[in-house]
C-alpha cells in the first residue's frame, strides 16, 4: 500500500511552535484552540512566516504515535511518503533533514514530496489536517488530522466523502491494517 502523510500538524506540531513564536514577537496570548479554521493565521498576523529560522525546525517535534505508525506500516511492507504543501525556501532542506531525524530516519529524502497539489498524488491512504486536500484526491481511504482549524466541516460531511477524522494514530493504524486485509 501507498500512504501519504501530510508533514506539518499531521506527524509535528508545526503550528503549535509558529504561534509560540508570534505570541512572543507580537505581545498576544492565541493558544492552538484558537486558531479555528484555516489561513487563521494570515488573518491575525503579518507576515508569520518570518518567525521562521532554522532554530525553529528544532523546536518542532513529531506528534505522539506518528513515529511508532510509520515504524509498523513500514513492518508491513507499505510505502510511506511524507507530504507536504510548503514553501519553497531557505529553511525547506533543514524542515526535511530535522523532520526525518526525528523519525529516527525511518524514511529519507527519497519518502519526501513537495507539492502545492496533492490532488496529483495518486496512492491508496492520505493523512491529513487539510480537509481540502481529502475531499478531492486519488486515494481510496482519507483521514482527516483533527486540529481545531478543520473542526468547521462537520462530521457528516466528512463521511459523506468517505473521511475518516481522528487525531489517534493507533485508531489510524487499525483501520489501515484492517482495509488492507480487505483490499490487498
Amino acid at each position: 500500500m501507498i500512504i501519504f502523510i501530510d508533514i506539518d500538524d499531521t506527524i509535528t506540531n508545526f503550528a503549535e511552535i509558529l504561534l509560540k513564536r508570534l505570541n512572543k514577537k507580537y505581545k498576544t496570548n492565541y493558544n492552538i484552540k484558537d486558531i479555528t479554521y484555516w489561513n487563521w493565521i494570515t488573518k491575525h498576523y503579518n507576515e508569520p512566516w518570518k518567525v521562521i529560522d532554522k532554530s525553529f525546525w528544532e523546536e518542532v517535534e513529531v506528534i505522539a504515535g506518528a513515529k511508532k505508525f510509520i515504524k509498523e506500516r513500514l513492518e508491513k511492507n507499505d510505502e510511506i511518503y511524507l507530504v507536504s504543501a510548503t514553501f519553497i525556501d531557505n529553511y525547506l532542506p533543514i524542515k526535511i533533514e530535522n523532520t526525518l531525524k526525528k523519525l529516527d530516519n525511518l524514511l529519507d529524502k527519497n519518502h519526501v514530496i513537495i507539492t502545492n497539489n496533492k490532488k496529483l498524488l495518486c496512492g491508496d491512504i492520505m493523512i491529513d489536517d487539510g480537509v481540502h486536500n481529502l475531499v478531492k484526491n486519488n486515494c481510496h481511504l482519507n483521514f482527516c488530522f483533527t486540529q481545531p482549524w478543520n473542526w468547521e466541516v462537520v462530521t457528516a460531511e466528512l463521511k459523506y466523502k468517505n473521511i475518516i477524522r481522528t487525531n489517534e494514530w493507533q485508531r489510524i493504524n487499525d483501520i489501515t491494517s484492517y482495509y488492507k486485509s480487505l483490499c490487498f
